[in-house]
């Protein structure tokens, strides 16, 4: 089949490699030159790891970090919580990674096609044409809107009323930037904080937090330091927005002075500032031959990594129920049952990060069990998951169609 993808990010990467494998003709549309990636690094829990590795991206081979603990909880506890490592990637890495390999004639399947710059404006969801800016069309069995959580495609699965459940700020802002590891620890202030290697750590006033990991097999620090919306102007949710460094000095100055340090350490010129964003649920994430995956379905508050882990585990199970002998006329109730498979799940660890990002003086009056949630998300296989309940669907119609024979 012909499978049309709007945007070439994770999710819209990682659908592409499962579905060429698949034996489908892939084409993205990705709306930039796929030139600036950013957004510094990113958690691969191990929900998502193995589901990489599948398709053969293997992170350490891109630079990934092995993350032993977080903070004074350490994960080195394969047996009880994890069977896939946990890992720190820059976006870049992982994003660029997923191209090689789509683009890759030696990988299964036909290669994809990326167009860039290509923006998907509209869809048909019972034809698959899409729409694009530059006045022409195109057709395809399936269309994914992998289009971001500023998604073109989204208004295509709502209706008249439901159209009014768009992304909204959440109230937190957030810097974000990178500083090489020996730089840290040529400072004596920072030093004894940063020889420590492989370890997630988060700082916490009650509505003010930074989060540093290491990335580049532990060569460079990524920060995220996340503060209430109104101590800084970022209106317009461009990740290449650049962050001043006095004002983010001014906000932390009551932090420790290992932070403090930190932030004297930066470039400022490299500071990113950007708004968390959320949403209400939607009540569908699929029409006709159109589904949406990742942040088009479910835009992720940062709080417990788990953005990219879930847009991946969106990906890697539409490729499990369109495999290659699909029928077009298959394809809708594919997509649905794709959206059964992940729906709750997605839905469910999208409000535990925001109950894991709440204030520190709210956080304390939820229930909310952050062992049992870390379980939740990390002992999980999205593709055996999606596998069983295609292989039930496919018993059950196998059954009717030999009653209907017997009739």
């Amino acid at each position: 089949m012909d499978i049309l993808v709007a945007g070439a990010r994770i999710s819209g990467l990682t659908a592409a490699l499962a579905l060429r494998r698949q034996g489908h003709r892939v084409t993205l549309f990705e709306q930039s030159k796929l030139d600036q990636e950013s957004g510094a690094a990113i958690v691969l829990g191990p929900n998502c790891n193995g589901l990489l590795r599948k398709y053969n991206f293997i992170p350490e081979k891109r630079g990934a970090t092995l993350c032993l603990g977080v903070s004074e909880m350490f994960l080195a506890l394969p047996s009880t919580l994890q069977d896939e490592p946990y890992q720190l990637i820059q976006r870049r890495q992982l994003h660029e990674g997923l191209k090689v390999l789509a683009l890759d004639p030696s990988q299964p399947g036909l290669p994809v096609t990326i167009n860039t710059p290509s923006r998907v404006v509209s869809v048909a969801t019972e034809t698959g044409v899409v729409l694009l800016e530059d006045g022409s069309s195109i057709q395809g069995d399936v269309v994914l809107g992998a289009d971001g959580w500023d998604s073109s495609t989204r208004a295509a699965v709502l209706d008249s009323c439901e159209s009014k459940i768009t992304p909204f700020p959440a109230g937190k802002n957030c810097f974000r930037f990178l500083i090489p590891r020996e730089k840290l620890l040529a400072d004596p202030v920072t030093r004894p904080v940063f020889h420590i290697m492989n370890t997630l750590c988060i700082w916490l006033a009650d509505d003010t937090r930074m989060v540093y990991y290491p990335c580049d097999d532990n060569a460079t620090i990524s920060f995220v330091a996340i503060h209430p919306s109104h101590l800084t102007d970022a209106s317009c949710g461009d990740w290449h927005t650049k962050g001043s460094k006095e004002v983010m000095t001014s906000i932390y100055e009551k932090f420790a002075p290992a932070v403090r340090a930190v932030l004297a350490h930066n470039d400022p010129e490299k500071i990113k500032l950007y708004p968390l964003m959320d949403m209400q649920p939607l009540p569908r994430w699929t029409a006709g031959r159109l589904a949406l995956i990742g942040d088009a379905a479910h835009p992720f508050l940062p709080h417990q990594g788990q953005g990219g882990a879930q847009a991946i585990e969106d990906a890697v199970s539409i490729g499990v129920f369109l495999p290659s002998k699909t029928k077009p006329s298959e394809v809708p109730e594919r997509l649905k049952l794709s959206e059964l498979a992940r729906k709750e799940r997605a839905h469910r660890i999208q409000q535990e990060s925001r109950v894991f990002g709440l204030d520190l003086s709210e956080f304390r009056k939820a229930d909310f069990d952050r062992l049992e949630s870390r379980q939740r998300m990390f002992r999980y296989d999205e593709y055996e998951n999606s596998r069983q309940i295609l292989h039930s669907h496919s018993a059950i119609m196998s059954g009717s169609d030999a009653g209907d024979a017997r009739v």
